[in-house]
């Protein structure tokens, strides 16, 4: 029973256990008094024995107050509590022998016999060593962590034994004297009474006992499982709980998601104005601005003076006294269009609306709500169509719909200026029955034409003419009509500018030129052919390209053969094939300005070919494409120096037919000018040879170092100067050392000249591609903004990437670039450098092969937006 009381205490209440623990330590402690004076009926002595009332009484508190510690001390054990084992079981076991111990000797001392009870030592030990082994062994078993009903009856035998075994060995310890006598006082009792009386007491307080344990434990139990039932469905409360929390928060966030993304989206900022504490306070931490920007705010509530820091300060006053305004009740609402500050000399504009939403007792606005919503391009567009409004009103463009209904024109719009600029009533003009009748008659036919098949053409659908117009003084004036033909309508809708002042100054130019032209020739004809040769032949030599050459022997020319026309046609490279580089005159268009050499019969034969007709003459294979009825006597004059090809210069007779002096004449001095041509020509070729082998690199072709530093400089200048960006792109092969290393160098230069190919098939025309060092390339993009040379630069690392290089017979890998951008309105060259370096740096350490943009480089393209019209920025 005291086992199944040990057991049950996790089962009971905190007050249940305090009760049982009382209950199990007396009913323990009354097993074992009832053991000893049960077991004293077996004691056989020849005199009747009787025992002391108080001490019998008495000698049963330390079998209830041992049997109580134990119990607590296996209650703890059971309920989570420190564990019965090691020195907590020796000493749980040392208390349990030590009350059945000091119950037995003390339940002896109740005897009443005369001489005393004396012990053996020996036997004594024996007696409580039995008790301490045995109930510790009980203990121990008792507490494994296993439960079956072998344990439970092991450690009741094991516990019984220890009284028992306790008893009867103290009893053999026990020695009575041979002439002992019992004395019987007042209070005494006799043996066969008091056992009567112990064992009926403790039989019935047992049966007691255990129907209330048993009727106790059972409701503990059942109270046990609705708390486990109670746990459990709060347990899955709590998981519903969390879930649906869970889900509320998932909720919450999705929905602030959305409400972030829709306020992106509609690019619309809320903000609170409290009119007590004079502040004005953003929902967010930054601005949505147009174009997805977003403006980091530097708080998000600030003092409404402080707020005006931000504002353009020509906007403060119209967006501060509006505000006012609204608050003080003059107007009924609020709307301002203020610029506020987005970066350096960066503005946007942005239009303000707000409400009052909470008042005081005495309707004093409290609290208002507004939003802010970025409006730049709309103002922008608002403000260009406000000048265009007033250009059409006051500036010098007419603006004009002419309604086309068959073959005539009429007037249906014009803008009201016309008054000012045309001297007519705009009705005048849309009353006329014609448009035409106020173009000049020279000008009419043409420009009817014109507009006849620009109106029948499916292709064209604008027209640009100049003519002349009637004001209404009578006076002509020369205009530049533009104009949009809408052929489904049957209207052209365009406008006039007046270019009188330049077309009059072009025709005095024309009248100048043509008196320049007449001293030139008289000019010419006072001077002698030897001058003249002298002169050109001191130009070509001051001359720094083919060019500035060219234009001086086409003037030559025309000085030395008066009615011939003619061209001079050059060599770049020493070979036969030759390229037309000056013409003058009137020359065929459908003859060869490429051809070779061989093609020619006076580079042939190395020496002048005249042709007169192609029934006396040979005609060069160069010139048959030119017809036969076009084609006419000329001159072929070979030039060479030094035994290389220079070029060949032709003449071409027009309006009449030499004779055979006039062409040995003309062939003469052909001859003396080709002798000055060939030496000034081949001079050029020699010191621009020379000057792009110092300013361009010999494998790929590219300009070298040299050149870069020089260009890169005057770009910078005149990014400065004219306010246009300039872009540099830093390029590096990907693993270039492999390709040295596995195929060797030649595969290298192979590769580094492919990547030049490549570098010249895809810039413009005056972007300039360097060879930097090594394998590191360069390219210099002038007037090209970060977003440009990001697309440009991308399109040169693809088709890098699509090009096959052959090495020999061998065809290398895949070759990969990485490129970095950097971009400058001006500064050093050696900052732009540095820039393009480390995002070529960053763009390798980003896993090569890709296009990385400066950092710094994006953030001046946004530092610079007002003026450049806003740049995009890359990370």
């Amino acid at each position: 029973m005291f086992l199944h009381i040990a057991r049950a205490m996790p089962d009971f209440s905190p007050v249940q256990r305090r009760r049982w623990r009382v209950g199990g330590g007396v009913l323990m402690g009354m097993g074992i008094w009832a053991m000893h004076f049960i077991g004293m009926l077996a004691f056989q002595l020849p005199v009747a024995i009787t025992y002391h009332l108080g001490i019998t009484l008495a000698s049963i508190l330390p079998a209830v107050l041992a049997s109580f510690g134990v119990l607590w001390m296996l209650e703890k054990h059971q309920t989570g509590g420190p564990q019965v084992k090691g020195w907590r079981l020796m000493a749980a076991g040392a208390m349990q022998a030590g009350g059945i111990g000091a119950m037995h000797f003390s339940g002896m001392a109740a005897m009443q016999v005369q001489p005393g009870i004396s012990y053996h030592l020996g036997a004594l030990s024996l007696s409580l060593l039995c008790a301490f082994a045995l109930s510790t062994s009980a203990l121990w078993v008792a507490t494994r962590p296993t439960r079956s009903s072998t344990q439970s009856t092991l450690a009741t035998l094991a516990l019984g034994t220890a009284v028992a075994a306790m008893h009867y060995v103290a009893m053999a310890a026990a020695h009575f004297a041979p002439n002992t006598v019992c004395i019987t006082g007042g209070a005494a009792i006799n043996t066969v009474l008091l056992a009567q009386a112990v064992a009926g007491g403790t039989l019935l307080l047992l049966m007691m006992a255990f129907v209330a344990f048993m009727f106790e434990h059972r409701m503990a139990q059942q109270n046990m499982l609705r708390i486990q039932d109670l746990e459990k469905s709060n347990t899955e409360l709590e998981g519903r709980a969390r879930t649906l929390a869970d889900t509320m928060v998932a909720e919450q966030r999705r929905a602030e998601a959305r409400r972030d993304a829709m306020m992106e989206t509609a690019e619309v900022n809320f903000f609170e104005v409290d009119v007590r504490a004079n502040t004005i306070s953003f929902v967010d931490k930054f601005l949505y601005l147009g174009g997805g920007r977003r403006l980091p705010l530097s708080s998000q509530s600030f003092d409404r003076m402080d707020w005006k820091r931000h504002l353009h300060p020509d906007d403060v006053a119209e967006a501060q006294h509006g505000m006012d305004d609204y608050i003080a009740g003059v107007t009924n609402s609020y709307e301002a269009h203020y610029r506020i500050a987005v970066g350096a000399d960066d503005w946007r504009w942005v239009m303000a609306r707000a409400r009052v939403v909470e008042w005081t007792s005495n309707r004093r606005p409290v609290r208002l709500y507004g939003t802010l919503i970025d409006v730049h391009q709309n103002k922008l567009n608002q403000i260009a169509l406000d000048e265009e409004r007033q250009m059409l009103t006051t500036g010098p463009v007419v603006m004009v719909r002419v309604k086309w209904v068959k073959g005539n024109s009429r007037f249906v719009y014009v803008s009201a200026n016309v008054i000012k600029l045309w001297g007519y009533d705009p009705s005048t003009l849309i009353n006329m029955p014609s448009s035409m009748s106020l173009v000049h008659p020279e000008d009419a036919e043409r420009m009817r034409n014109d507009f006849i098949k620009a109106m029948e053409s499916k292709g064209e659908s604008s027209l640009e003419v100049e003519v002349r117009l009637r004001m209404a003084d009578g006076a002509y004036r020369w205009f530049r009509y533009n104009s949009m033909i809408d052929r489904q309508m049957g209207e052209r809708k365009g406008y006039f500018i007046d270019i009188d002042a330049r077309k009059q100054a072009e025709l005095e130019a024309s009248t100048q030129r043509q008196r320049l032209q007449e001293t030139v020739l008289q000019l010419e004809a006072a001077q002698g052919e030897g001058g003249v040769l002298q002169d050109t032949g001191d130009m070509l030599h001051a001359t720094e390209d083919l060019a500035e050459a060219f234009n001086i022997i086409k003037l030559a020319a025309l000085r030395l053969f008066p009615g011939w026309s003619g061209w001079i046609a050059a060599s770049k490279d020493g070979s036969n094939d030759l390229t037309v580089g000056a013409e003058w005159g009137t020359i065929s268009t459908s003859m060869e300005m490429q051809f070779n050499g061989r093609d020619c019969w006076g580079m042939r034969r190395g020496k002048p070919h005249a042709f007169f007709d192609i029934h006396s003459s040979v005609c060069c294979p160069h010139m048959r494409s030119v017809p036969a009825a076009e084609l006419r006597p000329y001159i072929c004059v070979p030039m060479a120096a030094h035994g290389e090809t220079v070029g060949a210069l032709h003449l071409f007779c027009e309006g009449y037919v030499p004779t055979q002096q006039q062409m040995m004449d003309v062939q003469s001095r052909a001859s003396r000018f080709a002798e000055t041509l060939k030496l000034a020509l081949s001079n050029l070729k020699l010191r621009t040879s020379l000057q792009d082998q110092a300013m361009s690199d010999g494998l790929t072709g590219l300009y070298n170092r040299r050149y870069m530093d020089e260009a890169l400089a005057h770009e910078l200048q005149r990014a400065r100067r004219d306010q246009r960006p300039v872009s540099l792109a830093m390029i590096d092969v990907d693993h270039f050392k492999r390709f040295n290393d596995q195929y060797g160098h030649d595969a290298g230069d192979a590769v580094l000249k492919a990547i030049g190919g490549v570098l010249m098939e895809n810039i413009r025309g005056y972007d300039i591609a360097c060879r930097y060092g090594g394998e590191e390339l360069a390219l210099i993009l002038p007037g090209c903004d970060v977003t440009d040379a990001e697309v440009r630069v991308q399109q040169v690392r693809m088709a890098v990437e699509r090009m096959r290089v052959q090495n020999g017979h061998v065809e290398l890998p895949t070759v990969t670039i990485s490129v970095g951008v950097s971009h400058a309105l001006g500064g050093s060259a050696a900052t732009l450098i540095r820039r393009a370096d480390e995002a070529l740096y960053e763009a390798k350490r980003g896993g090569r092969n890709r296009v990385v943009v400066s950092q710094a480089s994006a953030l001046a393209a946004v530092q610079e937006g007002s003026t450049m019209g806003g740049e995009r920025v890359l990370s």
